[in-house]
């Protein structure tokens, strides 16, 4: 009888150890599986956030050298809105810078600056620009909604006051502007040497150049603000890589 209890109970044992051992593989089993669908969505996380930074690198790249170009178009401006107020003085403006503030007048010496970021859009869109770190965020909004935008909006300002200037100052004194180009017509400079020593174009011009010196400020600023975002993002996309 004793004999038959303890068999009773080394097979109970057996049957409880041989449970046991397969509770902890199925548990061991499931572990694996989640610790490698976590390590496959944190890698798969990593690639996007690293294309993530990767395309925005690039917008960021492209619009500081728009921005470098721009700076070196708003300095030949300054320096020639400066000479023109130097030879109005004198009432002797040569025939060149005649001409250049003539076409500016125009409308064909204007910049036009785009400081949208398709990646930025995409990313603001599709919320993955969320998932950046908030120190990369707030660069990003820095740079794109306060530098950016109000660098656009001074260049429209300085449009609007030229054409503003040409539709009520020019074509009303009977100057002849064409309404965009000035290719193909007779410029009489004479007539409008007389314009431009008028106190009226005097102050248009100073107008200009002083709202260009805004625009150069903006404009340093705003390459700078750049320069450091690309470096936030190039140091986080190496951090990411280095994973």
């Amino acid at each position: 009888m004793k004999l038959f209890n303890r068999e009773n109970a080394s097979g109970l044992l057996r049957t409880l150890l041989r449970y046991c051992v397969e509770v902890v593989i199925i548990f061991i089993g499931i572990t694996i599986s989640f610790l490698f669908d976590q390590w496959r969505n944190e890698n798969q996380q990593r690639k996007e956030l690293i294309e993530l930074s990767e395309s925005l690198l690039r917008d960021a790249e492209s619009l500081k050298k728009q921005l470098s170009k721009d700076l070196r178009g708003s300095a030949i401006w300054i320096q020639q809105l400066d000479s023109i107020q130097i030879e109005r003085a004198s009432n002797r403006v040569s025939t060149s810078r005649l001409t250049w503030l003539y076409k500016v007048i125009c409308g064909q010496d204007l910049f036009v600056f785009n400081p949208q970021s398709p990646s930025y859009q995409s990313a603001t869109s599709s919320g993955h620009l969320d998932k950046l770190p908030d120190s990369i965020q707030h660069h990003i909004y820095q740079v794109y909604h306060d530098e950016l935008l109000y660098f656009e909006l001074l260049y429209d300002q300085q449009r609007q006051s030229i054409t503003q200037f040409r539709n009520t100052a020019l074509l009303q004194s009977n100057t002849s502007l064409p309404a965009e180009k000035v290719s193909g017509l007779e410029l009489d400079l004479n007539k409008f040497a007389l314009e431009v020593q008028k106190p009226g174009c005097g102050n248009f011009i100073l107008q200009i150049k002083n709202m260009e010196k805004t625009v150069y400020r903006i404009n340093e600023r705003s390459s700078r603000e750049l320069t450091n975002l690309i470096t936030s993002l190039t140091k986080y996309r190496e951090a990411l890589q280095a994973e």
